[in-house]
């Protein structure tokens, strides 16, 4: 099959968190066809006898690794599945990011004009404590709302490498040449937040390991979910059963 996007999801032992990308991935409204490619290393395996209906365009393929003692396996994940991506175009969708239905739809108009695309200013949630904060980062996008045409996927593939060198998860910085050499000749980042992603934290499972994710950086308090019901409506309630009373 031809593909015009290929959605890479990397997972590891983190069960509520991918259920609710299974259905995140269920809502879109992109109807081209999409080839997604779930790259699992955890050490319990993610239940692939459910009955997933994510859409009769998406075409998902199972990519299992072996559990790595590792603190953070992004990169290998990611260098393991480039050899398996058939896109035109590759837009990471990951298991503990809240999207829009018009996440992909977005992303694929982006890249139908420029190499690597992405949403800027990252909005943070942690779900346990019920706190917020906003990364302001206005040069780059975040992996998990970054999109690239496949031509790109030897920058990808060196990013990666040179990360893991580094012994840092700064993928998306080198994509975007805030560290090395930039990888695209055009690039799109929107201008405004524009709601096609929140970043969750505090779910149960592996927490994730970039700058903006640690519990001291949740400065705003949000006891009511108003604030995450302003970013992402109705969907907030997905997330109540994890509030774990901090302040």
């Amino acid at each position: 099959m031809k593909y015009g996007l290929t959605v890479l999801t990397p997972t590891r032992d983190r069960q509520e968190a991918f259920a609710l990308c299974v259905k995140w991935m269920s809502r879109q409204t992109h109807t081209e066809p999409v080839q997604w490619l779930i790259i699992d290393d955890g050490d319990v395996e993610i239940d692939w006898k459910k009955d997933w209906q994510v859409g009769g365009n998406v075409i998902v393929e199972r990519l299992r690794r072996s559990p790595s003692s590792d603190a953070c396996t992004l990169q290998a994940n990611i260098l393991h599945a480039i050899p398996h991506i058939k896109g035109y175009a590759v837009v990471f969708f990951e298991d503990d990011e809240h999207y829009s239905p018009k996440y992909l739809e977005m992303m694929a108009a982006m890249l139908d004009e420029a190499e690597l695309v992405g949403e800027k200013d990252a909005h943070y949630y942690n779900v346990a404590s019920r706190r917020w904060h906003l990364a302001g980062n206005t040069k780059h996008a975040s992996l998990c709302r970054t999109g690239i045409r496949s031509v790109l996927l030897p920058k990808l593939e060196e990013a990666c490498i040179a990360s893991k060198a580094d012994n840092d998860v700064f993928v998306d910085l080198r994509l975007w040449g805030l560290r090395g050499n930039g990888a695209a000749s055009t690039s799109i980042l929107l201008k405004d937040w524009s709601g096609l992603s929140v970043g969750i934290k505090g779910m149960p499972g592996r927490g994730g390991l970039g700058k903006s994710h640690g519990l001291d950086t949740f400065k705003n308090k949000d006891r009511n979910m108003k604030v995450l019901r302003q970013w992402i409506g109705e969907d907030a309630k997905h997330y109540e059963k994890y509030y774990l009373g901090r302040t």
